[in-house]
């Protein structure tokens, strides 16, 4: 306090006469008059000091001015024990992160505020975590979207921070973004995908619920189990098998004949394309097609042990009959399969996507370059240094959805799109694709790619139950 306030104040008890005791008193009532008329602003002008003095007992003198000045307080802080505050006497306070301490915004002592109060109503500086869906609602604009509206995005801030990106973020997906509101867009500091929620999240939530399809077993599930244990010999799994070529009819004769030497596999998974090229309907390549389908056939009742006890699943690709269009795709007709069908015991043709079960196991095959288009239609770049691959699996995963895309870019038949999600989380996951074959374990799920068996080393995986090898 400077020497001016000072002298005021002890000029003033001095004048009144009060005692050392009174003057204390009375410098306290001074503070806590100011404090709760003014809400904790610092007193640092003289003026307001004079006209404070004024209000507690100058025109008073000795113990007297205390005295009358405390019972005032008193009857007051009596009343503040109940105390209706209506709506338009709540006080406007914000806190400052920069200067750290509250202030007031603005002005509302009146109901026809000004436009700062509606610019004040968005919080700008403020911080907020939205979750909602991406979509680009405006050309070369992106916005999060919600049921209750949509905000425009600004990743500038991210770039200038260097923030990491973990996952592929395309139109259609959903994901968190924090950040703040500046001139009615949002700046985005971090983005990051909804977190997963594992297998036994789910299981545990709905333990009488069949949500992955198929009829309910009869048995235990430790019954199950001991199934699996006594028969664990692998599955196989192959993609892009083009059956007119003599080159992968030669590779797939070696692969039966070096398993025919031991126990023949639980199941051979074939997914397309069965053909180098894209099937026309209509032109000569349709009797073609049926006889490639055939010799297959031919070329697996080569070996009995297999053709009895194995089992065949075949998933159709985009140059199959009747392969373009929308998700999921038909399995392929019968005109084409029947010879073949008839070789083999076990056997199923089915659609893209599809799911096997296998006593405790769940099992979701795709067929789709999903890597390629999802790179192609991100939003954003993944942070370099990490594998590709892993962002697209945790972008699958986390969306819980085979094909995060918008359906101009990849059509799914609005009825069947629960046959697209994946949840519960599967125990395999196989997303069939042109690119490396890879092998990932993510929250629990194995994630694998075959490769392309044709077009590439004649490359397939085998995949054993037990061990989730």
């Amino acid at each position: 306090m400077t020497p001016l306030r000072l002298a005021l104040l002890e000029r003033h008890y001095r004048t009144e006469g009060l005692s050392q005791n009174d003057a204390a008193k009375w410098l306290e009532l001074l503070a806590d008059t100011w404090t709760k008329r003014e809400e904790g602003r610092p007193l640092v002008e003289l003026a307001p000091l004079k006209e404070l003095r004024g209000s507690t007992g100058e025109s008073t003198t000795g113990g007297a001015a205390v005295a009358a000045a405390a019972s005032a307080v008193v009857s007051k802080s009596r009343s503040d024990l109940f105390t209706v505050i209506d709506a338009f006497d709540v006080p406007t306070w914000w806190y400052d992160p920069g200067k750290k301490m509250f202030v007031k915004p603005f002005e509302n002592d009146s109901i026809m505020s000004s436009a700062e109060a509606k610019s004040a109503l968005f919080r700008h500086g403020e911080h907020f975590l939205l979750f909602g869906m991406l979509a680009q609602l405006e050309e070369g604009k992106l916005f999060i979207e919600d049921k209750a509206g949509s905000i425009e995005l600004d990743f500038s801030t991210m770039a200038d921070k260097h923030t990491s990106v973990n996952g592929l973020f395309t139109e259609s997906c959903f994901a968190l973004v924090d950040g703040f509101v500046e001139d009615g867009i949002f700046k985005v500091e971090e983005i990051g995908l909804p977190p997963p929620e594992s297998r036994e999240q789910t299981r545990n939530a709905f333990p009488n619920v069949n949500l992955f399809g198929g009829p309910q077993s009869l048995r235990t599930e430790a019954q199950l189990r001991a199934i699996e244990v006594a028969n664990d010999n692998g599955i196989i799994v192959l993609s892009d098998v083009w059956l007119d070529k003599q080159e992968t009819m030669d590779a797939l004769h070696m692969l039966f004949d070096g398993f025919s030497h031991s126990t023949p596999p639980i199941a051979f998974i074939f997914i397309g394309d069965f053909s180098s090229k894209p099937f026309v309907p209509g032109s000569g390549e349709t009797v073609q097609y049926r006889d490639n389908m055939t010799a297959l056939g031919q070329l697996i009742a080569g070996f009995p042990e297999i053709a009895r006890k194995s089992h065949f699943v075949f998933v159709p690709g985009n140059n199959d009959p009747w392969g373009q269009g929308a998700l999921p795709k038909p399995p392929i007709a019968e005109f084409f399969t029947k010879r073949l069908g008839s070789r083999i015991a076990n056997v199923s043709f089915t659609t893209n996507p599809c799911r096997i079960k296998y006593c405790t196991h769940e099992i979701v095959i795709f067929r789709e370059d999903m890597l390629k288009r999802v790179r192609r239609n991100s939003v954003l770049p993944p942070t370099e240094g990490t594998e590709i691959v892993k962002h697209l699996v945790r972008t699958v995963i986390d969306q819980g959805h085979l094909c995060p895309l918008p359906q101009r870019i990849c059509p799914i038949y609005w009825a069947y799109d629960h046959a697209m999600r994946l949840y519960p989380i599967p125990d395999v996951l196989i997303l069939a694709d042109r690119f490396d074959s890879y092998s990932i374990n993510y929250e629990g799920c194995h994630c694998i790619n075959p490769g392309s068996f044709s077009s590439g080393d004649f490359s397939f995986f085998m995949y054993y139950p037990i061990p989730k090898k």
